[in-house]
């Protein structure tokens, strides 16, 4: 069974928006990239 793996990152305005509300409240919000993982001649991916 042969993998695939993709990187996902958020894009730049869903990060701009989110810094922006929580400037306001006084949060800290840490962004981390994570991966896909598909599964090939399958409907699964992780």
């Amino acid at each position: 069974m042969k993998t695939t793996i993709e990187n996902l990152e958020f894009p730049c305005e869903i990060k701009k928006k989110l810094k922006m509300k929580v400037s306001m409240g006084n949060l800290e919000v840490e962004f981390i990239d994570g991966h896909l993982i598909k599964f090939d001649k399958t409907n699964l991916s992780v």
